[in-house]
């Protein structure tokens, strides 16, 4: 432990070699006795002596855990990097289900001084795509030295030299990317999240091979990280996108079968205002005439016209219908143009409802704020409505969102 603090009082942090072979199981495994807890009691005296030390453990045997939980602030992530070697997604994405608790604790790496050069362990295209799964995963990110530079060469950690090689510029570029992207607030301080992939369409298998995750910001900003992890060309529809296309497509489906029935309405109405023409002139008499007007119209006009008024409304609507070819009706431009403006209200007016589904990660907490969006809408539709007919406004709109949260309600009650 005294050669610990001394250390410690040279550097900001330490990388502790094999770090699990003083572990009490593992030393009874090798030696026979057990050895007491060694790293709780060490981890804990330096950082008296120098707050704020950093401890990394290079551990294997699935002890990443105990070692984080023995006070090492990482523990290398040597399982990321064998699968990634291995060259199937299933097995990287199974990896990255692990909770933050213990991926934020991690060291992800692509080379060590026991590692053969990334460079020369992958493929370019393998190579590009392994860094950005490693480096763009929550946890320590951990670079060797050399990969940016594509060296090829491993150099023994016991010597101070190395052959000269040329720097290999498309590497360089690529990692100059990916570090300008590490800077980014939103992948070094957001809320990371695994996302699912589904299939591009029923039967296709490729979307096993991609890996994706998105990292989300405190001001909503958010980064998506689509990773195909095949030999082959991948499809896929991430499942939170999935939902949101759905919504789109359900809210516009609405929006045309709402445009349409307008269309229909609009025509129905001409066509049943022509009928009421040809019964007109087809009357035997003006009495029959205006009785069949006055049928008509009457519950219209009763409650804005005397008796005496809607008379002579309907004898001025005899002689207009008098006047009038009343062929079948067809289709108008202005049925077809109201139609289509009723659509594009309806898709713009439930928009805001689709947006906490792209802005927050977590599905349940977007379907709560898409709800209050709705509900929001529906209290200024309220004040405008009882405006609009004369109503008290606030009374209307409290009066419509109740409808609204009992809808709400009943639909999280049924499983919505």
């Amino acid at each position: 432990m005294g050669e610990l603090t001394r250390i410690a009082g040279q550097c900001d942090g330490l990388r502790c070699d094999m770090a699990m072979l003083v572990l009490p199981e593992v030393f009874e495994r090798t030696w026979g006795p057990r050895a007491p807890l060694f790293w709780p009691t060490a981890t804990q005296r330096v950082r008296e002596r120098v707050a704020g030390f950093t401890f990394m453990a290079e551990v294997y045997w699935d002890m990443e855990w105990t070692t984080q939980q023995q006070g090492f602030d990482y523990a290398y992530d040597k399982k990321l990097y064998d699968r990634l070697r291995e060259h199937h997604a299933g097995p990287v994405r199974g990896h990255l289900h692990a909770g933050l608790d213990y991926q934020d604790k991690l060291a992800r790496f692509l080379e060590n001084h026991d590692e053969s050069r990334a460079a020369a362990t992958f493929s370019p295209e393998v190579h590009r795509a392994a860094a950005a799964i490693t480096f763009l995963s929550p946890g320590l990110r951990f670079f060797h030295q050399g990969p940016f530079e594509g060296r090829m060469k491993r150099i023994s950690p016991h010597l101070g030299r190395g052959p000269n090689e040329s720097v290999n510029k498309e590497v360089q570029s690529f990692y100059d990317r990916l570090l300008a992207v590490l800077r980014q607030p939103v992948v070094r301080e957001g809320q990371w999240q695994l996302l699912e992939c589904t299939p591009g369409w029923e039967g296709n298998g490729t979307h096993d091979g991609i890996i994706a995750f998105a990292w989300q910001g405190s001001a909503g900003e958010r980064s998506i990280v689509a990773v195909n992890y095949a030999p082959i060309i991948s499809e896929t529809v991430l499942a939170g996108f999935k939902a949101v296309i759905g919504i789109l497509g359900c809210n516009l489906a609405w929006a045309i079968v709402d445009g349409v029935m307008y269309v229909l309405t609009a025509h129905f109405e001409r066509g049943r205002l022509a009928r009421l023409g040809r019964e007109v002139l087809a009357a035997s008499s003006d009495a029959e005439a205006l009785q069949r007007i006055a049928s008509e119209l009457d519950d219209r006009l009763e409650t804005v016209t005397t008796a005496e008024q809607g008379a002579q409304i309907h004898r001025w609507a005899l002689e207009n219908l008098r006047r009038q070819d009343h062929k079948p009706p067809r289709l108008c431009r202005q049925d077809v143009l109201g139609g289509i403006a009723i659509a594009v209200l309806i898709v713009l007016a439930t928009l805001p409802v689709v947006v906490p589904y792209l802005v927050i990660p977590d599905a349940e907490f977007a379907v709560r704020i898409s709800n209050l969006i709705a509900l929001t809408e529906l209290f200024l539709l309220g004040m405008w409505w009882g405006r609009m007919v004369g109503h008290s406004p606030l009374r209307v709109a409290s009066g419509l969102t109740l409808i609204g949260l009992v809808l709400v309600l009943v639909a999280i009650v049924l499983g919505g």
